[in-house]
């Protein structure tokens, strides 16, 4: 199975996790780290490490980041190992939903993109 990681903004993460865990009905134990402008970038390097050391032998993972070229993922970039730690940038509730639900496992990559095609799908103007 392919292993999550959630790494935001400070209270962005938190925020969805908890929304989705409303949805669900139960904790979703996919790893969050928030990043705090205040604190230094060193201390979330250290987290991240730890967060992908702590799902063990995945088939691969897959973290999940708010924003694209913000921090958050200029942080994880440095973790990227192709089909094995990949990246997926502008995660949005119904990402971390479909994450959370389903066993994806098998190739890293295709699993990024299903949960972006996901996202994307699920981006509507509405009536539609």
């Amino acid at each position: 199975m392919i292993g999550f990681i959630l790494v935001t903004h400070a209270g962005v993460g938190a925020q969805m996790v908890h929304a989705v865990e409303e949805i669900i009905k139960e904790k979703i134990g996919i790893p969050l780290i928030e990043v705090n402008s205040d604190q230094p970038t060193s201390i979330y390097h250290e987290e991240i490490r730890l967060a992908i050391e702590s799902l063990g032998e995945k088939s691969g993972v897959l973290i999940l980041t708010d924003l694209f070229g913000a921090t958050p993922s200029n942080l994880c970039r440095a973790f990227c190992k192709p089909g094995k730690i990949e990246l997926l940038s502008g995660c949005n509730l119904p990402m971390l939903l479909k994450a959370a639900t389903s066993k994806l496992s098998g190739n890293v990559s295709e699993a990024a993109k299903f949960l972006k095609d996901y996202g994307n799908e699920n981006i509507r103007i509405c009536p539609s």
